[in-house]
């Protein structure tokens, strides 16, 4: 399992979707700008042009919802890192969105194109 941390901070969710596409991501963990809460953009495999936004809080406190962009209202859920490998392997789902327990931050563990665990998470 390899960490990586790569968390662009102080994002809206429309320079985020930019920055996913130009990297060629599958998601993007990011610091949204508004709210100062870790942030998951990915692309929404039901709708071509079509994301899902999810805020490690909650989505109360959002205003920008950028055209084809789907908030998801809920908190991610709160695991540590051996709980959200198993959800990764027992699931069909390229990554797992969540909240480190220990930390209260976002973080996304997801299986790379090694088949290898990577780890990505907001800088402490």
């Amino acid at each position: 399992e390899r960490h990586v941390s790569f968390a662009p901070k102080g994002s809206t969710v429309s320079e985020a979707i930019f920055d996913l596409e130009a990297l060629g991501f599958d998601f993007l963990l990011f610091v949204e700008d508004e709210t100062g809460d870790d942030t998951v953009v990915w692309r929404d495999p039901e709708t071509p042009d079509g994301y899902v936004v999810r805020f490690a809080h909650g989505a109360e406190n959002v205003s920008e919802r950028p055209s084809a962009v789907v908030i998801d209202p809920h908190a991610l859920p709160s695991f540590d890192i051996d709980s959200a490998r198993e959800l990764l392997d027992l699931g069909d789902e390229p990554f797992v969105a969540f909240r480190d327990a220990d930390t209260d931050r976002g973080c996304v563990l997801h299986r790379r194109y090694d088949g290898h665990l990577g780890l990505v998470e907001t800088p402490r």
